[in-house]
């Protein structure tokens, strides 16, 4: 199907994508190394928590019913959605294999490990699991959500808008709207994604702060990404009100003090979101903002925490995302590594930020040809991600292609002008050296 008629099938669905915000960054331990100059606060109980516990609850009395289980899967589930612990996975698989023992036949366990997947990044089992769920039960709106978060990342945007539409008609609630926003943002359309993440908003129940949470943190990220700081600075604060410690909130708000360059604040909302939770994006957003400013020994250290979410990740049974490789990439480090680990992503997907990561490691390697045919990959559904315009551009200035990469290099400051402390910098001195 043509780049349009992708379009064209996204423009009548409502949809986005829980699972991949839910399930990027885990981790089990920190790092002393790395991590002892920041104080870890106490959690507070959460309502993960208390799930939990319940069900556990449950289980001492009743220690041989699978759906409890199948409650305490659950519980693990949010909890690892809420805290950005990996452990938490592996707890909800074995939980939901105890329930397979107990019960082969269980229904609950079956329609959630498609989820559990989903998060360990196993996305062609979690594709699979749904599939089997939606066989049992055709009419139930979370099988639709499970195999199109799984379609996503396997890069199968048709088919993953046609099972979000499907979830939204059976159910129109914050799951359902918000994987709506995420559709729409992938097919170019930031303010239909806007539009729906406020539904998801509002349909969040009052008493689920956690969601509540969430959507204004998924609000900010997509008011960040077309350049509307304030906006999304107001959502950050919003998010931050309710849990003072939301990691993704904390990482969101660092990002637009950065665009304000109000880089003292940065700092330590990076930090205090690392002591919250080690990301990768904020352990890549402190350590680029410290070398902006020639802080490079304190860089090196938040750097050095990648290698340890990573060494997380893997004890944690996660498969590897391409996020190293474009960390490789940006810094120009460990390049023949970078390049087998965006290799083989992309032939496990064709997802756009997959080629989109492909094409700046080729790039990187001197391959430019071969790094525009992956970027045109990543810009075929006419996303509206600076990043991707971005790297389009120094490509096409490689190759020679100047009308194509001044064109590319305006179309990413455009979309959002403080999309990167160093790129949007270097957007603009190439467009200065292509006489722009």
């Amino acid at each position: 199907m043509s780049g349009r008629g992708w379009r064209a099938v996204a423009a009548s669905v409502l949809i986005s994508l829980v699972g991949v915000t839910i399930s990027s960054i885990l981790w089990q331990q920190r790092s002393r190394s790395t991590v002892e100059s920041v104080s870890v606060r106490p959690a507070r109980r959460s309502w993960a928590d208390e799930q939990i516990s319940q069900a556990e609850a449950k289980l001492r009395t009743l220690p041989g019913e699978a759906n409890f289980y199948v409650e305490l899967a659950t519980g693990f589930m949010n909890k690892a959605r809420e805290s950005g612990d990996g452990s938490y996975y592996a707890r909800a698989e074995a939980a939901c294999q105890k329930a397979f023992q107990l019960d082969p036949d269980n229904y609950g366990a079956l329609r959630l490990v498609a989820w559990i997947y989903g998060g360990q990044h196993r996305f062609v089992q979690a594709r699979e699991a749904a599939r089997r769920a939606l066989a049992r039960d055709p009419r139930d709106p979370w099988n639709y959500g499970t195999l199109g978060d799984a379609l996503v990342e396997l890069g199968e945007y048709p088919a993953a808008a046609e099972a979000f539409q499907k979830m939204i008609d059976l159910r129109p609630d914050t799951a359902s709207y918000s994987r709506a926003a995420y559709i729409r943002e992938l097919y170019g359309d930031p303010e239909g994604a806007i539009e729906a993440m406020n539904m998801a908003l509002n349909a969040a129940g009052s008493r689920d702060s956690e969601q509540q949470v969430w959507c204004r943190s998924q609000l900010g990220n997509l008011f960040f990404n077309i350049g509307r700081i304030h906006e999304a600075g107001a959502h950050y604060e919003t998010a931050l009100k309710i849990f003072p410690e939301y990691h993704y909130a904390l990482t969101g708000l660092a990002r637009v003090r950065v665009a304000e360059q109000r880089y003292g604040e940065a700092v330590e909302l990076y930090r205090t979101s690392l002591a919250r939770v080690p990301t990768h994006e904020a352990a890549v957003g402190l350590g680029d903002l410290l070398t902006h400013l020639g802080r490079n020994g304190e860089a090196s250290e938040a750097f050095r925490l990648l290698d340890v979410i990573e060494q997380i990740n893997r004890a944690n049974n996660i498969e590897p995302e391409p996020y190293m490789a474009l960390f490789y990439a940006d810094h120009d480090r460990n390049l023949d590594e970078a390049l087998r680990i965006a290799e083989h992503a992309a032939q496990q997907s064709k997802n756009v930020r997959v080629m989109d990561t492909l094409a700046w490691v080729l790039y990187k390697k001197g391959r430019y040809r071969e790094a525009l045919a992956a970027s045109r990959q990543a810009l075929r559904l006419g996303m509206k991600e600076a990043l991707f315009y971005y790297h389009a551009g120094m490509i096409h200035a490689k190759l020679g292609h100047a009308k194509q990469a001044r064109e590319a290099l305006r179309q990413a400051l455009q979309i959002n002008p403080s999309f990167h402390p160093r790129h949007a910098a270097q957007a603009r001195a190439m467009l200065n050296a292509l006489g722009d």
